[in-house]
């Protein structure tokens, strides 16, 4: 990830575990992103299943960060409505595992 750029704030149902492999990271956590944790190279922090979160790069190089989800199954992401409606008006949609992925390619009754 670039220097500045950020992951949208989500939400997945299962523990994760962030480590930053290189670079400097914020990690935002909660509905108002209240909670922050600065990481470094091979710091880590472990995120609760349903809260919410948000990465963004505040070093100055590329930041890389290895995430681990608990459980067997393939995981569901969940985004805030006004970041699906962002991502609708810019002519994106949401996939069937909460991804967002280009319009086009997805059915219809996958835009809300």
């Amino acid at each position: 990830m670039g220097v500045g750029q950020s992951v949208s704030v989500h939400r997945v149902d299962a523990k994760q575990v962030l480590m930053v492999w290189r670079g400097v990271a914020e990690v935002a956590l909660n509905e108002d992103l209240d909670v922050t944790v600065g990481l470094e190279s091979r710091d880590m922090v472990s995120v609760p299943g349903g809260v919410w979160r948000s990465v963004r790069n505040v070093g100055d190089g590329a930041l890389e960060v290895l995430v681990i989800s608990g459980g067997d199954g393939r995981k569901f992401v969940e985004f805030p409505e006004a970041t699906v409606a962002a991502a609708l008006a810019a002519g994106w949609g949401i996939d069937p595992d909460g991804a967002i992925a280009p319009a086009h390619l997805l059915p219809v009754y996958h835009f809300a």
